[in-house]
C-alpha cells in the first residue's frame, strides 16, 4: 500500500502519475490529510485514490483550536462527505487528549459515516511535542472515551501500539 500524508503533499511534484502507477500495479492508495488542499485533490484524482483519511479530534471548533488545528470541523465534514461521493473509502483519525477525552463523538460519526474510524491517544515524544505534555491523558481517561464509543468500532491504538510504528 502507498500511504501520502499531507506534509507530502506538496513534495510530490507527480502525484497523478504515482496514482496511476499504483492503480496499475493494484496498490492501494491512502490519503492522510488535515484537510487542507484536499478538495483540490479529491476534484482532480478522485478515481485514482481508494481511501481518504482526515485527523479531526474534535466536533467542536473550539477544541480544535485549543488544541492547534484551528477552525476545521466543517471543512473536514465536507470533505469527508465529497471523498465517499467521490468513490473513497473514508477514513477518521482523532487523537485522545486532555481536551476532548470527555468529548461524545455520536453525532459526528452519524454525520461523517466513516468506513473505519482510528483512535490514537495523544504520545508524548520526547524532544518533539515537550511543549503539549499537558494533552496527555491517564490510562483511564483513554479506556474511558474508548468504552463511551464502543458502538461505533472505533480502532483504538495506545501508545505502546504507536512505539516504533511510525
Amino acid at each position: 500500500d502507498v500511504v501520502i500524508s499531507h506534509s507530502h503533499f506538496d513534495h510530490v511534484k507527480d502525484l497523478p502519475l504515482l496514482l496511476v502507477a499504483c492503480r496499475r500495479h493494484g496498490i492501494t492508495t491512502s490519503i492522510v490529510s488535515n484537510g487542507h488542499r484536499l478538495g483540490e485533490l479529491l476534484g482532480q484524482h478522485a478515481g485514482l485514490l481508494d481511501w481518504v483519511g482526515v485527523s479531526l479530534d474534535s466536533a467542536s471548533d473550539d477544541v480544535e483550536e485549543t488544541i492547534g488545528r484551528g477552525r476545521v470541523v466543517e471543512r473536514c465534514r465536507r470533505l469527508l462527505r465529497v471523498a465517499r461521493t467521490a468513490g473513497c473509502k473514508t477514513k477518521l483519525n482523532t487523537v485522545v487528549t486532555s481536551v476532548n477525552w470527555e468529548e461524545d463523538m455520536h453525532a459526528l460519526l452519524a454525520d461523517t459515516t466513516p468506513d473505519r474510524w482510528k483512535v490514537f491517544r495523544f504520545l508524548p515524544v520526547k524532544g518533539e511535542n515537550d511543549d503539549a505534555l499537558d494533552l496527555a491523558v491517564t490510562d483511564e481517561q483513554f479506556a474511558a472515551f474508548l468504552a463511551r464509543h464502543a458502538d461505533l468500532a472505533p480502532v483504538g491504538e495506545d501508545n505502546e501500539d504507536m512505539r516504533g510504528s511510525y
